[in-house]
């Protein structure tokens, strides 16, 4: 689909890649990713479990009802968050109507207010340092935000990316470039390219996210930010309308 077409209608092809949604989606894919490593490193180090990265929560609950990781209860906790952020996205996509909001921005601006909400709690309850019902609640309202964020988009150009965990981009990374070195054609560079994209600007919120611990506001601060500049490169159009049977044009003879 070129640049500039209308969004397609759901279940389309093209619904929901970054190249159709958005204006650069090659930005978008590295910011979206460098949100993931941003709120996972803060979480770890303040919550001690994550909130994008739920391959992790789900092996700490383990670990938990084995006896080996007491704080298994916020990681559960965070598996429900992202559960809530994504089922709110999808609802959020799912119910837009022609000549409105396009979802993307739908969704972004959702994310946008889960930020300014989480932010706002996690400095009522001090990052939830004393208690461990504070820092469930906490990890619920940072996976929010991830499961919003995860279903902005799925593809960049047609290629599958994954923006809150990175262990499917290690595989697409290796299957790329296995397929660029067996075709030796410019454009199956793309899939690895995308691939270290992702992972190198989620390690950069890795980075971010610790550097930034203080002053604490200032992640928060930066998550908000890297979202609105997605709202930002969001495409001006609306979903169009779906054309009524006695308006479609009349088929050509045969």
């Amino acid at each position: 689909m070129p640049f500039g077409s209308r969004l397609p209608v759901p279940g389309s092809r093209g619904w929901q890649d970054a190249l159709t949604e958005f204006r650069f989606p090659v930005a978008v894919l590295a910011l979206a990713s460098v949100v993931g490593g941003l709120v996972d490193a803060y979480a770890l180090i303040r919550y001690r479990v994550f909130v994008a990265n739920q391959s992790g929560n789900v092996v700490h609950v383990g670990m938990g009802l084995g006896g080996e990781f007491a704080d298994w209860p916020v990681a559960a906790a965070s598996i429900g968050g992202v559960l809530i952020g994504a089922a709110l996205g999808t609802v959020l996509r799912w119910g837009a109507r022609p000549g409105r909001i396009s979802p993307p921005a739908r969704q972004l601006t959702a994310a946008l207010l889960a930020v300014a909400t989480w932010a706002l709690t996690d400095a009522l309850l001090d990052a939830g340092a004393h208690d461990a019902g504070d820092r469930a609640l906490l990890a619920v309202l940072g996976a929010a935000v991830t499961g919003l964020l995860a279903v902005v988009f799925f593809r960049v150009a047609g290629v599958t990316v994954v923006t809150t965990y990175q262990s499917t981009t290690v595989v697409d990374l290796a299957k790329g470039l296995v397929g660029w070195l067996h075709r030796r054609a410019g454009r199956w560079a793309w899939p690895w390219v995308s691939a270290v994209i992702g992972l190198a600007s989620y390690a950069a919120g890795g980075w971010l996210g610790t550097r930034l611990l203080r002053p604490q506001p200032a992640t928060f601060v930066l998550t908000a930010g890297i979202i609105v500049v997605l709202l930002l490169t969001v495409r001006a159009y609306r979903v169009p309308a779906p054309v009524s049977p006695s308006r479609r044009p009349p088929s050509a003879p045969r």
